[in-house]
Order: structure tokens, then C-alpha cells, then sequence
């Protein structure tokens, strides 16, 4: 009973975790609050659209490149406080960009406050979702992170959806000092203290070995039952100490709030086998979250080039992308939550390859439909399933490879970020050489090229018994 009490008032998992996803929420929201005030600042400044995609290229690249070191940060030290440090230097940004509003715009000041961003992004995602996988109890990884990206993507979207009307509201200075305070409540929200229960893999590989030790020896017992009269004394003590030796063992895996079998089937993979899978999830991170954005940065040009709006609701190409990016990230959102509660697609070759060849598809329907509603209906689910379905295992190869999480995390941040700074530029190169219709066609050819490399892979792994 006692045990039971501490248990009680000492165990506080479920609810750091909400209060890890509330993080996630609020911390989201308000940077894509920040990130529709920044364009408007530099484009309100006479600067070009390409010094607007260098600057945002400023912050996100720098939190990619940072990424990995603060992976190896959070491995080391608490990521929780790494984690407030990174939320105090987003507020102190945003603090002085407001500062910066109040007279002339100085390019280079904004910069410089972009670097201080994006050290803060990345001391504030790699260490959470380390944090995350390593206090969720084993074999619920996956649904722990799936809640914070549901969390995040649900504020991302309340950004996309409320970011117009507050700057309207309040103008760009007061809504740059909304974000820092937001900042300072992530602070506040982010729970200091966590145990940590799980327990590495090295342990499951043991426990493992002793089930199938059980399992040869019960074998044994059957086939021991023709001779019943001479030995069932000496039988009956080996089942008794058996079934006492796997109650310690199903004792022991009690944090997964699952079956053993399942635990044993999520986690007993080779060591070659999840990292090759991790491997793989960096091709997809650089063709799916390229082609998004692709999509959120240069899309705009192509529909208005080619005048794609919803018709009978508006004639303006920016509401079909800005509809367009939040049905995606509600879609997303829905995803998240639904791949957190199941197994199927884990390790999956094929739904790897039905994800780029689905992309491939989006972009084709860029390129080719121009009825904006008929665009929506086609492309928003799928997109969103797929944007799910790849963040989502990013991070689940990531955390099971079973070691330095952090710094596996941290590398799935650098390819993603840099991912969305270059794709874009790229993207922009080629339609200012060749056209606008080369918006799609990047994303095309971006996700031609991941389908061979992935495919190739993957056969790889079939043929040679990986």
C-alpha cells in the first residue's frame, strides 16, 4: 500500500507529458506568428525575395547545423534545461527584433537576432523530443512523440490561421513582444523534473534470450510428459520455477503498458537493420519535407503565374495557399495522432516507397490542375498522411536504434531544416531560369531521385538477408 502511495505522488510521467505537448503547442504557434511578421518587415524594407529566403535560411540553417551538437548536449546533460535556455534566447530574439521595428530596420541586426533564433530552436526541439523518448515507458515511444507532433502541428496550424489577423490587430512591434511572451510561458511550462524508467536495449536483448530459454525448456516438458510417473515431481519444480522466472520478467517490463510480445516484437530488431531504416527515413526527410517547402515558399509564384485560385470564394492565389498549407497541416495533425496508436507501418519498406511515389503525384497535380477547390480536395489528405508519416518516423528510427538518442535526433534535425532552407532556393533558381512551372517540377524530380536511392536500398536489404 505504501509502495502504492509513492507510486502516486512521486510517478508524474503522464502529466509532464502533457504539459511537453502544451510546450510543443504554444512553442510553435508563436514562431509562426514570428515567421509572418519577418517577410513582411524585410519586404516593407525594399529588400528582394531573395534576400527574404537568404534571411530565413539565416535561422533555420543555423538550428540544423546546431542540431547534432545539441543531440550530443542532451545526451550529456539535462535536456530539460537545455530545452529553457532555448525558449529564453527565442524570447530575447524576438524582444530585440521588436526593438528593432521601433526605427529603421538594420539587415544586419536582424541577422544577427536570426542566429540567436535559430541556437534557441535548436536547444529547444532536439533536447524535447530526447527528452520525450527517453522518459516514455518502453515501446511507447512512438505514441508519446506522435502526441508532441500532434500538439506542435495543431499550433502550427492556430499560426497559419490566427498570425493575419493579430498582426492587424496589434501590429508587427506588439506581436513580436506576443511571441517572446508566449517564449517565456513555454519556460514556464517545460517540467524540470523526469524519471527516467526505460531501461537501454541491451537489457531487452537479455530478457529476449531468457524467453527463449523458457520457451526451449517448455518445450522440453511436453515432450518429458511420456515419462510423467518417474519425473513429475522434478517437472513440477521446473514449471514452478519457469512461470516465477517469467512473472519477474513480465514484472520487469511493466512500464510498457503493453503485452511482452509486443514489446519484444517493436524492440528485438538487429542493430543493421534499424539504423539502415534510419537511414532510409534521411532520403525521405529530404524529399517529402522539400517538396513542403517548396510548396509553402514558391508555390505562390507558380499559381499566380498561372492565376490558380478558388474559384467563387477568391481571386487571389495567396488564399488558395495559405487554405491549402492549413487543411494540409489539420490533416497532418489528424495523422500524427492516428500513427502514434499503431504498429503497422513500422519498418515498413513498402509504405517507404508508396510515400515518395505518392509525393510524386502531388507534384503532378500541382503542375496540371488549376480548378483551386478540385487541387484542395486532391492533394490536402494525401499530403498530410505523408508529411505525417515521415516526421513521425524520423523520429521513431531515431530513438530505436537504442543509443544516443539525442545525437540521432539531432542529425534528423539538421537534414530536415537544412532541407527546408536549401530545397526552396534551389527551387527558385530553376524557376527563375526555366519558368514558374519548375515549382512543380523540382519537387518532381527532387522525389524521382529519392524513390531510386530508396528503392535500391531497400532491394539491397531483401536480397543480401540485411
Amino acid at each position: 500500500m505504501f509502495n502504492s502511495l509513492k507510486y502516486l505522488f512521486v510517478d508524474f510521467s503522464k502529466i509532464n507529458h502533457i504539459f511537453m505537448c502544451c510546450c510543443g503547442l504554444l512553442f510553435d504557434f508563436g514562431v509562426y506568428f514570428y515567421w509572418l511578421v519577418i517577410p513582411v518587415l524585410l519586404k516593407n524594407d525594399g529588400q528582394s525575395p531573395l534576400v527574404i529566403g537568404i534571411v530565413s535560411a539565416i535561422s533555420f540553417g543555423s538550428a540544423g547545423v546546431l542540431s547534432p551538437f545539441v543531440g550530443y548536449l542532451a545526451d550529456k546533460f539535462n535536456p530539460e534545461s537545455l530545452s529553457s535556455l532555448g525558449t529564453t534566447l527565442v524570447a530575447f530574439s524576438c524582444i530585440i527584433t521588436g526593438f528593432l521595428c521601433i526605427n529603421d530596420l538594420n539587415i544586419y541586426a536582424l541577422s544577427g537576432c536570426l542566429v540567436v533564433q535559430g541556437i534557441g530552436f535548436a536547444l529547444f526541439y532536439t533536447p524535447i523530443e530526447a527528452l520525450i523518448s527517453i522518459v516514455a515507458p518502453e515501446g511507447k515511444e512512438g505514441k508519446r512523440l506522435a502526441d508532441f507532433f500532434t500538439m506542435s502541428c495543431f499550433g502550427r496550424g492556430l499560426g497559419f490561421l490566427c498570425g493575419g489577423s493579430v498582426i492587424l490587430l496589434l501590429g508587427n512591434t506588439f506581436t513580436l513582444y506576443l511571441v517572446a511572451f508566449i517564449a517565456f510561458g513555454v519556460f514556464i511550462l517545460i517540467p524540470r523534473y523526469n524519471k527516467k524508467p526505460k531501461y537501454n536495449i541491451l537489457e531487452s536483448v537479455e530478457i529476449s534470450d531468457e524467453l527463449t530459454e523458457i520457451n526451449e525448456g517448455s518445450t522440453e516438458d511436453k515432450s518429458g510428459d511420456k515419462n510423467e510417473d518417474k519425473s513429475g515431481d522434478k517437472n513440477e519444480d521446473k514449471s514452478h520455477n519457469k512461470n516465477e522466472k517469467l512473472d519477474n520478467l513480465s514484472h520487469s517490463l511493466n512500464s510498457t503498458s503493453g503485452s511482452l510480445d509486443e514489446h519484444v516484437h517493436n524492440e528485438i530488431l538487429p542493430l543493421k537493420k534499424r539504423k539502415l531504416f534510419f537511414y532510409v527515413s534521411l532520403f525521405l526527410s529530404i524529399s517529402i519535407y522539400g517538396s513542403l517547402a517548396i510548396m509553402s515558399d514558391q508555390y505562390i509564384v507558380f499559381a499566380s503565374e498561372k492565376h490558380v485560385i478558388i474559384n467563387h470564394i477568391s481571386n487571389e492565389p495567396s488564399v488558395l495557399v495559405g487554405v491549402l498549407l492549413f487543411i494540409i497541416c489539420a490533416c497532418e495533425t489528424i495523422s500524427y495522432f492516428i500513427i502514434g496508436r499503431t504498429h503497422i507501418w513500422e519498418f515498413s519498406p513498402l509504405l517507404n516507397i508508396a510515400s515518395i511515389f505518392g509525393t510524386i503525384l502531388v507534384g503532378v497535380a500541382l503542375r496540371f490542375i488549376t480548378n483551386g477547390l478540385l487541387l484542395i480536395i486532391l492533394i490536402s489528405l494525401p499530403m498530410g498522411i505523408i508529411a505525417a508519416y515521415e516526421f513521425q518516423g524520423n523520429m521513431f528510427y531515431a530513438v530505436k536504434i537504442g543509443q544516443h538518442e539525442g545525437i540521432y535526433i539531432g542529425i534528423n534535425e539538421l537534414v530536415g531544416l537544412c532541407t527546408y532552407c536549401i530545397s526552396p532556393i534551389i527551387a527558385g533558381c530553376l524557376m527563375n531560369l526555366f519558368g514558374p512551372e519548375w515549382c512543380p517540377y523540382t519537387i518532381i524530380l527532387l522525389n524521382m531521385i529519392s524513390l531510386v536511392i530508396v528503392t535500391l536500398i531497400h532491394l539491397f536489404e531483401y536480397f543480401a538477408n540485411y
